[in-house]
């Protein structure tokens, strides 16, 4: 019994046995089919890794190879297009030299058919030029046409007479130049910017009748006068007095008609109420000088009054409803007043002139000389103004004409386009010559 049991446990230890070794043969089947499946990933991914590489590497070189052919045709198309620019420019060359040719053959025609010219007609086309030269430049002067006709004359002095001649003359004439531009800008004189129709804000010329106030009446003599002490000194204006232009509102008959009407004057004070609100008299009001124009006549009379000086000079009969320009030359001892550059009196002083370097300029600044019963303020006269301009020297005839010249066909062109404006109101008489023909 004892043996039957024992060879039951044996049995049973040799069936584990068993079992455990095929357990054990299934592993070691499962180990080597896991090895076997990761060699074949390893493999795949190697191959795919492969073939990849190789992918990136075709592609690059493809890549590579488009790079290499297109930078061949931009080369090419740069080069076909340095032979197209280098083809246009040889043209252009060639048409130039065929050019300069030609330039060279009228040249070479035109120096022989001056050589051939007669002594005298060679002379006669330098002194031409010359005279057209001297004209705009010391008579009519015109810096462009000048240097022109400098230059033309240098080229005939150069063909006639040779190269040291015409650079004596091209010395003499720049020098002579330098000097007339120093002379037209020390004439040119300083313009008061309220009478400056090319630079006022609406490009109108100063309304005189206007309100006065310190920024446009008054004038401070630093901004016009540079002299340390100066008693010779020259004004010129352009004036125009409303007698019945409807163009504009106040005229010579409705505005302050019967009262003394300030056009500008040079003094230290300007025209102000006293403390018991009279006005300054104008009798006591210095000025040298001052422009007035009377109460009822379009006289104009010119102040002069420093407290020695004291004098009273009338211009009868200035022209209404026009341009016309008024002067003034001051020296130490006496002054010119002239109309449209044309001399009209010359007043003799009694003394010197004081120093008036530091007077200040006011144009229609007499709103305080009389008070009206509207206790309205009216100042300056029914009229405008435009280019006034003050000379620190003694103004000569010339270049007074010169002014006058310049300035007098500016502002009729400009009156013409104001009045362009006017609507005229016009009524018909009939009369018994007119009933006949209708």
């Amino acid at each position: 019994m004892v043996n039957k049991k024992n060879n039951n446990n044996l049995n049973n230890n040799n069936l584990n046995n068993n079992n455990l070794n095929n357990n054990n043969l299934n592993n070691n089947n499962l180990n080597n089919n896991n090895l076997n499946n990761n060699n074949n990933l390893n493999n795949n991914n190697l191959n795919n890794n492969n073939n990849l590489n190789n992918n990136n590497l075709n592609n690059n070189n493809n890549l590579n190879n488009n790079n290499l052919n297109n930078n061949r045709n931009n080369k090419n198309n740069n080069n076909n297009i340095n032979k197209t620019n280098n083809n246009i420019f040889n043209e252009y060359l060639n048409s130039k030299k065929d050019d300069i040719k030609k330039l060279k053959k009228f040249r070479d025609d035109t120096v022989n058919n001056i050589n051939s010219m007669p002594s005298q007609l060679k002379f006669f086309n330098v002194i031409l030029a010359f005279i057209f030269m001297y004209i705009f430049t010391n008579i009519k002067y015109n810096l462009g046409l000048s240097i022109l006709f400098a230059i033309i004359t240098t080229i005939l002095i150069f063909i006639f007479g040779g190269t040291y001649l015409s650079l004596i003359f091209v010395v003499l004439y720049s020098v002579y130049l330098i000097k007339i531009i120093n002379l037209k800008y020390k004439n040119a004189g300083i313009i008061i910017n309220q009478t400056n129709i090319n630079k006022t804000s609406d490009g109108l010329a100063m309304m005189c009748d206007k309100p006065q106030t310190v920024e446009n009446n008054i004038i401070s003599y630093k901004n016009f006068r540079d002299e340390v002490d100066n008693r010779n000194f020259s004004i010129c204006v352009f004036l125009y007095i409303n007698g019945s232009n409807p163009k504009y509102k106040n005229n010579f008959k409705n505005y302050r008609f019967r009262d003394w009407k300030s056009i500008f004057y040079f003094g230290q004070n300007e025209i102000i109420e006293s403390s018991d609100n009279n006005p300054t008299e104008l009798k006591d009001l210095k000025q040298i000088p001052g422009l007035w124009l009377k109460p009822t006549l379009n006289n104009l009379v010119l102040v002069t009054n420093d407290g020695q000086n004291n004098g009273l000079t009338e211009l009868n009969d200035v022209p209404l409803n026009e341009w016309f320009s008024v002067s003034i030359i001051v020296n130490s001892s006496s002054i010119s007043l002239y109309k449209n550059c044309k001399l009209e009196k010359i007043i003799t002083l009694n003394s010197y002139l004081p120093d008036t370097s530091e007077y200040n300029l006011y144009i229609a600044n007499d709103g305080k000389l009389i008070k009206y019963n509207d206790d309205k303020e009216r100042n300056g006269f029914p009229g405008q103004m435009a280019f006034f301009t003050y000379y620190n020297f003694s103004l000569s005839q010339k270049s007074m004409n010169e002014y006058c010249s310049k300035y007098s066909s500016i502002l009729n062109n400009y009156q013409y386009k104001e009045n362009n404006h006017i609507k005229y109101e016009t009524s018909c008489l009939v009369t018994d010559s007119d009933k006949n023909s209708l």
